[in-house]
């Protein structure tokens, strides 16, 4: 059975204001989602940490790696960036782990036709995050 897929979005700058603490949904306003971003690329892994470690550049560029159909070369994952899971939800990168963007409804790049085939230091208290560290990240 293959892996579900996400799809990556790119903030068109870098963004960092997080707090350190972050225990409640993210304000898709304060990040700007989904209008200063650009999907880049759907992902074939497991999960939210295997994405981040797919999309950065280790020994050749991450587009490169298996498991990735690309839609624009771009820079490694960074704070800030989203992913989209299987289920609808966005998370976006934190300093540590992963915090998910406040909405009811976070449409995927394929449901809004853009999708054609193309080539913590957060709070874990908090089920909205996920973190980043000690889990498989497997391919």
């Amino acid at each position: 059975m293959k892996p579900p897929i996400y799809y990556l979005s790119h903030r068109d700058t870098l963004w960092l204001p997080f707090r350190r603490e972050i225990t409640d949904p993210l304000d898709p306003a304060a990040l700007g989602w989904p209008a200063r971003f650009r999907h880049v690329a759907n992902l074939q892994v497991s999960s939210l940490e295997a994405a981040y470690v797919l999309t950065q550049h280790l020994d050749r560029a991450w587009w490169l790696n298996p498991g990735v159909v690309l839609h624009a070369e771009s820079r490694s994952t960074s704070v800030g960036d989203v992913l989209v899971d299987a289920a609808g939800a966005a998370w976006a990168v934190a300093p540590l782990g992963f915090v998910q963007v406040a909405a009811k409804d976070h449409s995927s790049p394929a449901e809004r036709g853009e999708d054609q085939g193309q080539k913590n230091r957060t709070s874990c208290s908090s089920q909205k995050i996920k973190p980043r560290g000690g889990q498989d990240v497997s391919r």
